[in-house]
């Protein structure tokens, strides 16, 4: 453990703190550039170095393959040949290896294999051309299915939340009731009091309090959640601004009458979780499980089997988890089932490890509060905040943390014990950069033709928009302008002409 104890003294004192404190929940904050890779390859090293535990005992999690690499590496560099024994994986890597470990779980997955993505778009087909007529689904366009690549994605997107076809049906149909009935009173109460002004805004308070005073889930606790706000908000500003905002989100008109929107969509919703069930019950007729599956399979074994739970948790007696901010439901589900063993009284010997404002997994199903459940789920969780920044100048860490503050339910803003300003510990040349806000696109423009003229050479303009869409457009009027530019997206290939020629 000699290189051990080199490593451990380049560390700083919040790194050092988390190395050492391997029992009980531990919560690291770790922002851009602070190293966290070698305090979690330094923390296996030192669970192995002072506890009785073998590497096979030990999960570490991380998101991508990229971070499972480089956390092998470091660990082979202090472990040597040992390290091939811990468990590292990555979470989807980890369902695969629990169904094959521990394969006697899962007779129901034999001759199974992982399908790529041809064989799911066949698959998912197949189950469009099995929907009658009228679901509102089966819309087509030029002999194409056109909701096919939505609803592959809203699978997915199920999936990755850890609900089940079922269960997606049950969520689904209390919605559309509940639309049925409650939003249909919704939109009476508004069509009562006709046009929006101060005058009527005690008469609509007094219509739609009965139905404030509801307890529900879903979709309801959503709208009610909305609704009340709008009210609180009109009253206290005596503007019908945030009462409009609301009705014009939820509400539509038809023929002078106002209804409920979400119940069309509903309908959709109800069609979508009866074509995910489809979907299923067709992979294995055709003996498939897609990428999600690899996760869902183990979180249904693992929710479903006490035997099976067990084992698995006292196999890992410690776990680590890296970019934990990315997890989505069902990814930190499994993680909380092994970690709550009875034995451990709500005090499991597991870290993770990420960053809320470096959350970026949202569109592959990411809660975005995970750091916060992690906090609330386990007792007296150890919240160590890693501030040192071996990467970038002060100057643009400022301006960053100028920039993400301006975010909303960041963990800062519900623990006074965090605090996240980072500081320079590295000497790079000084650099200062400049924020510049756009209010129009042809602002963004300008400012790019500006900064294309300069005279210093070095200097660069990075344009940072919400959506794709808006960067496409813009790169069209770069284009026209003759800025160069670098522009680094992703295409749909099933929406390249070509290849829609070949699949019709």
């Amino acid at each position: 453990m000699h290189k051990f104890e080199v490593e451990y003294k380049k560390l700083n004192a919040g790194q050092k703190q988390a190395v050492d404190t391997i029992d009980g929940p531990v919560l690291v904050i770790a922002g851009p550039g602070t190293g966290k890779t070698q305090l979690l390859s330094l923390r296996v090293a030192n669970i192995l170095r002072t506890t009785d535990t073998n590497p096979n005992n030990i999960l570490c999690l991380t998101y991508t393959e990229s971070g499972q690499s480089a956390m092998l590496q470091r660990l082979t560099s202090l472990l040597g040949k040992e390290a091939k024994r811990l468990e590292i994986h990555t979470f989807h890597g980890f369902g695969t290896h629990l169904i094959n470990r521990f394969n006697e779980y899962f007779t129901d997955l034999t001759n199974f294999r992982p399908a790529d993505d041809l064989a799911l778009y066949e698959t998912l087909l197949s189950c469009f051309e099995q929907l009658s007529r009228n679901n509102p689904l089966s819309k087509m366009a030029y002999g194409q299915f056109i909701y096919q690549a939505d609803v592959a994605g809203r699978i997915s997107q199920l999936k990755q939340a850890g609900i089940t076809p079922s269960e997606a049906l049950n969520r689904a149909e209390t919605d559309i009731n509940w639309s049925k009935t409650t939003g249909r009173k919704i939109a009476a109460a508004f069509n009562k009091v006709g046009r929006l002004s101060l005058k009527v805004l005690p008469q609509l308070a007094i219509s739609l309090e009965p139905i404030l005073n509801e307890e529900l889930t879903g979709l309801a606790e959503i709208c009610l959640s909305e609704l009340r706000v709008a009210l609180e908000d009109a009253s206290g500003s005596n503007k019908t601004l945030p009462l409009s905002q609301f009705k014009k989100k939820w509400l539509s008109s038809e023929e002078g009458n106002l209804y409920f929107k979400p119940y069309d969509q509903l309908k959709k919703l109800v069609a979508l979780s009866e074509l995910y069930d489809l979907y299923e019950k067709e992979l294995r007729k055709r003996k498939l499980y897609d990428y999600d599956d690899m996760i869902l399979y183990a979180l249904e074994k693992l929710e479903n089997n006490k035997e099976f739970l067990s084992l698995v948790q006292e196999t890992y007696q410690f776990i680590l988890a890296d970019e934990y901010q990315d997890t989505n439901a069902a990814q930190a589900r499994i993680i909380t089932l092994i970690a709550a063993n009875p034995v451990n009284e709500d005090r499991p010997n597991v870290m993770v490890v990420g960053d809320d404002d470096q959350a970026i997994y949202g569109f592959q199903g990411a809660m975005g509060n995970a750091l916060l459940h992690f906090r609330e789920r386990w007792r007296d969780v150890t919240t160590i905040t890693l501030k040192d920044n071996y990467r970038s100048t002060q100057h643009i860490i400022d301006t960053a943390r100028s920039l993400i503050m301006r975010g909303q339910n960041r963990l800062e803003d519900y623990y006074e014990d965090i605090e996240k300003s980072l500081r320079a510990n590295a000497n790079h040349p000084s650099v200062e950069p400049v924020v510049f806000e756009a209010a129009s696109p042809q602002a963004v423009l300008e400012k790019a033709v500006s900064s294309s003229r300069s005279v210093d050479s070095t200097n660069q303009l990075a344009i940072i928009a919400t959506k794709h869409k808006y960067l496409r457009e813009l790169a069209d009027s770069l284009d026209k302008a003759k800025i160069n530019y670098y522009y680094e997206g992703r295409e749909d290939l099933l929406n390249d002409p070509s290849v829609s020629k070949t699949l019709l």
